[in-house]
């Protein structure tokens, strides 16, 4: 019988463990938006990962992806 390869324990670099709870872009945003003051940034933002096909993800990572393009040069 063929073996399979066993799926990874996380499927993200820094090491988040399935059981963080996922988010949905939206609802990051607007958790976001409590604290921004900006609401282009946020846009922007939500622009940019919906491009990128980050529709859910965990609030780490959608906030480290956040602070990585909120400090990219334009």
């Amino acid at each position: 019988m063929a073996k399979f390869p066993q799926p990874a324990a996380s499927s993200h670099a820094d090491g988040a463990s399935a059981k963080e709870p996922k988010l949905t872009l939206t609802e990051f945003c607007i958790r976001l938006s409590a604290n921004v003051r900006r609401p282009e940034l946020l846009g922007a933002f939500e622009f940019s990962e919906k491009r990128a096909g980050h529709l859910k993800d965990t609030e780490k990572a959608f906030a480290q992806r956040f602070e990585a393009f909120k400090n990219k040069p334009v």
